[in-house]
């Protein structure tokens, strides 16, 4: 790296603006984390339009389970360099951004949990992290969530699910 002056002011910019991103008040729900209830009991459908709006942003969802959803993407262009300014170095790879979205069953209803991050490997194998549950990420991570859960609802029942009425006339 060149102690050119410029070149310190724009990794020093750049450190500033992820960490701006990465740090202030957290979102607020009873964990901290970004989290939502969806009214509903189907998980399947809950994790697949999770997945859905992960594929619609530009993430890749790298595992679906029975309860949880991880989704990830590459941070490339100025965004990759900050983050890489932050938590790695010009030898580490190119960070990524990571989501792990976690699912509990609540009385009849489900609630999704987000726990954000990014990470790199430095050249020796060390991973290095940076909680992104604070700020903007978190922020907009409790918008995509809020949505989904407004969206997702628990299906109207069925004509023959529903209870008969009595045939009797009313006295």
């Amino acid at each position: 790296m060149s102690n050119h002056p410029l070149h310190i002011v724009l990794t020093v910019i750049a450190s500033l603006s992820i960490a701006a991103c990465a740090t202030g008040t957290p979102v607020d729900t009873p964990s901290g984390w970004p989290e939502a209830m969806f009214d509903t009991s189907d998980r399947s459908q809950v994790l697949d339009a999770i997945a859905n709006g992960c594929a619609n942003r530009g993430y890749m969802v790298t595992t679906q389970t029975s309860s949880h959803v991880m989704c990830e993407r590459t941070m490339d262009g100025l965004e990759g360099v900050f983050a890489q300014a932050l938590i790695g170095n010009s030898y580490s790879t190119t960070p990524q951004m990571k989501v792990r979205f976690s699912t509990f069953p609540t009385g009849g209803q489900l609630r999704v949990q987000a726990q954000p991050w990014i990470e790199t490997q430095m050249a020796f194998g060390q991973i290095n992290r940076e909680d992104m549950r604070s700020g903007q990420a978190g922020r907009d991570l409790q918008v995509f969530l809020n949505d989904l859960a407004r969206s997702v609802r628990r299906p109207a029942p069925v004509a023959d699910d529903l209870p008969e009425s009595s045939s009797e006339p009313a006295s």
